[in-house]
């Protein structure tokens, strides 16, 4: 296999078989029919992030992770530790099908859960490690959760009408560099990695976090997201590397 640029646009992905002389047209025809699937810790959350990502910086695939069931298939797997099980699992079963040369059509995404830059968790070091044995395709976010990726701006509007949460809005905006992209959001800092990272100020107030907020934002304050906040937000096309992987697979 392999992917290329379309000359119409630099950012719609493809691939292709080469030397498939051989191949027989209906088992090739079948496994590209079969939907992608994107395996993730959460299908709600994570799902309903994808398609913010996608809706923002990659409309054409929006439809697809949103819509059309046929030719992508969002998997839950219940967690990060249960990630490297199913792509076991799926890798397994889609090898019974897999033509020669093609890609497995496999993707798993998670979090990193990196408390400081370059350093993911034992789990999703897991993840990856599972992903290349199985020749399944994956990518660790490179900030610590899906949570970091929300612009300031929509932080802020979000507490506008949640108020409970501007308190948790408010400090997580303040934070800059890998303050910012590290932060616990869900639950806030707690004084043992406020003691064991120097990404902090000193006088960061504890356990000040937002709770399972992301899938009401996404939900009904999804108009919050601007796509040139997420890019900065993101400041490495990251998440243009994430969307790019998921179009090399379909």
């Amino acid at each position: 296999m392999q992917g290329f640029k379309r000359a119409t646009t630099s950012l719609k992905t493809f691939t292709m078989h080469e030397n498939c002389n051989t191949c027989d047209p209906d088992h090739v025809a079948h496994f590209y029919s079969v939907p992608l699937i994107v395996i993730v810790e959460n299908a709600a959350t994570d799902g309903e992030w994808l398609n913010m990502v996608a809706r923002h910086l990659r409309p054409s695939l929006r439809y697809l992770l949103k819509l059309d069931k046929n030719m992508v298939d969002i998997r839950q797997a219940g967690g990060i530790g249960e990630i490297p099980k199913e792509i076991r699992r799926l890798a397994t079963e889609r090898s019974k099908i897999r033509p020669s040369g093609a890609p497995i059509r496999i993707v798993a995404i998670a979090d990193s859960d990196a408390k400081v830059p370059g350093q993911p968790s034992i789990q999703a070091n897991d993840v990856r490690a599972t992903a290349a044995e199985h020749d399944v395709a994956s990518h660790i976010l490179s900030k610590r959760t899906i949570e970091n990726y929300i612009p300031d701006s929509a932080l802020k509007a979000y507490c506008n009408t949640r108020k409970d949460q501007k308190d948790a809005a408010n400090l997580i905006s303040t934070l800059t560099g890998p303050a910012r992209d590290h932060y616990p959001v869900k639950a806030g800092l707690s004084q043992k990695e406020l003691d064991a990272t120097a990404i902090y100020p000193d006088d960061t107030p504890l356990e000040v976090g937002m709770g399972d907020f992301i899938l009401d934002l996404l939900e009904n304050f999804s108009w919050t997201i601007e796509g040139h906040e997420l890019r900065a937000r993101d400041g490495s096309a990251e998440l243009d590397q994430v969307l790019d992987t998921l179009e090399e697979n379909l």
